[in-house]
């Protein structure tokens, strides 16, 4: 698979979701792409596809995967490995060791992705529904969710997003 040029670049990628603890389990979502933006859907399914094809994952696997070596097993990203990554780039991110999310590195956990997700699209003014619909949520859990945010997240999310990309 090559590497798109932004001219070449996909308008919108269809994306069925397998392997999904949800009801929606085999549901096809579309997502467009965002230009200029590096949370860019589109570029994000390209990079998860070119992976997967050069560690020559079999097509009826899931494709968040890696390998350690050449030849052996895949792995399979999971909750464990994502709640690592996210404590090692929160300890990156946030020097003093009393900072508040360093206090509390250990919980940070592979949900708190979808639920940092949840209150950053509700700050940014995205209604409730439409939330719902990208995290594949219902209303409710939203709703749920939102109710104990009375922090403005949108600093950390700059600090961390800024530090996550030093040279």
């Amino acid at each position: 698979m090559l590497h798109p040029t932004p001219a070449t670049l996909p308008a919108q990628v269809h994306i069925r979701f397998r392997f999904d603890k949800s009801p929606t389990n085999f549901t096809i979502r579309k997502f467009n792409r965002l230009s200029g933006c590096f949370l860019c859907p589109v570029k994000a399914a390209l990079s998860i596809l070119h992976r997967a094809t050069a560690l020559h994952i079999p097509p009826h696997h899931p494709i968040g995967a890696y390998r350690c070596s050449q030849v052996g097993d895949y792995r399979y990203i999971n909750g464990n490995d994502m709640s690592s990554y996210m404590q090692h780039a929160c300890e990156l991110s946030y020097s003093d060791a009393n900072h508040y999310l360093r206090i509390n590195v250990k919980r940070l956990m592979a949900h708190s992705l979808r639920v940092t997700a949840c209150v950053a699209l509700h700050q940014a003014g995205v209604p409730a529904e439409d939330i719902a619909f990208h995290l594949r949520w219902n209303i409710e859990s939203v709703k749920f969710y939102l109710r104990d945010c009375s922090c403005d997240i949108g600093s950390f999310l700059i600090q961390a997003v800024h530090n996550a990309y030093r040279p």
